[in-house]
């Protein structure tokens, strides 16, 4: 994703995470920024009932980095090789990451340790996920 933004905030699990965005949405629209793809989301947990979201959004031009709202620019977010599945429920995310780790054990491959990558796109109706893991390359790998 060129043009990309990263924006990094904690919520407890209660709270939805879309609601961390909000704030940065209304500073866009003001500034005639907005988004030219999907949200992409890491979800680390960081303590009891509490998470860490990082989300990655592609923009239509360049933005310098805003400290205050925890944004920071990235010239071009780029992920692999990986391991993806798609869902269409938040309650199903756990379900797919074992399925992702299957597939990866069975293929003989490892999957780096960080959070997954979640891409969201919404569609008629609701969403679409497609969570995707990184995946370790070896000396003799290649990407190509």
């Amino acid at each position: 994703m060129p043009f990309c933004v990263k924006i990094t905030f904690e919520i407890d699990k209660n709270d939805d995470w879309l609601d961390g965005l909000d704030t940065v949405n209304e500073f866009f629209k003001d500034k005639d920024i907005y988004p030219t793809g999907p949200i992409i989301f890491q979800k680390k947990s960081i303590g009891i009932g509490e998470y860490e979201y990082t989300a990655f959004i592609s923009l239509n031009t360049e933005l310098h980095d805003i400290p205050e709202l925890n944004i920071e620019y990235i010239d071009m977010l780029e992920v692999g090789p990986t391991l993806s599945e798609k869902c269409f429920e938040e309650s199903e995310f756990e379900q797919v990451y074992s399925q992702i780790e299957l597939a990866a054990k069975e293929n003989e491959v490892k999957i780096l340790d960080q959070p997954y990558y979640h891409v969201m796109v919404d569609y008629f109706g609701g969403s679409v996920f497609e969570i995707y893991a990184q995946l370790e390359l070896s000396d003799g790998d290649n990407s190509e």
